[in-house]
């Protein structure tokens, strides 16, 4: 996910990010618009759709608002998710390769959301 997030324009801060509030998977910041990233990544084999519970939600958040208040000339702060799906039998041949797919602002908090 990172060489995505790179090609995008992102500078990686921080993977598996702990803070008070829970982990965060990546912590990137947009070289372009200054806002602070942070990535969830949800890994899963079948074809069910994609679930985020409200209580993994609400962690996120709080996450983003902590490190939000720490920042270094940051404009912003955004939440994104990456949904990877990987194919049922991999081995011995990964048939076909992994489906990757971004969702920026996945939840709709944005920099008019901050205090």
């Amino acid at each position: 996910m990172t060489w995505i997030l790179r090609l995008g324009g992102a500078r990686i801060l921080a993977r598996n990010h702990r803070t008070p509030y829970g982990e965060v998977d990546i912590v990137a910041r947009d070289r372009w618009r200054g806002t602070l990233l942070i990535i969830e990544v949800k890994t899963r084999r079948d074809r069910r759709p994609l679930q985020v519970s409200r209580t993994q939600i609400g962690r996120l958040a709080r996450a983003a608002l902590f490190l939000h208040a720490h920042p270094e000339e940051c404009s912003g702060v955004r939440i994104d998710l990456f949904d990877v799906r990987l194919p049922r039998r991999w081995f011995p041949v990964p048939r076909p390769f992994p489906r990757v797919r971004r969702h920026r602002a996945a939840w709709g908090m944005r920099e008019a959301d901050l205090p």
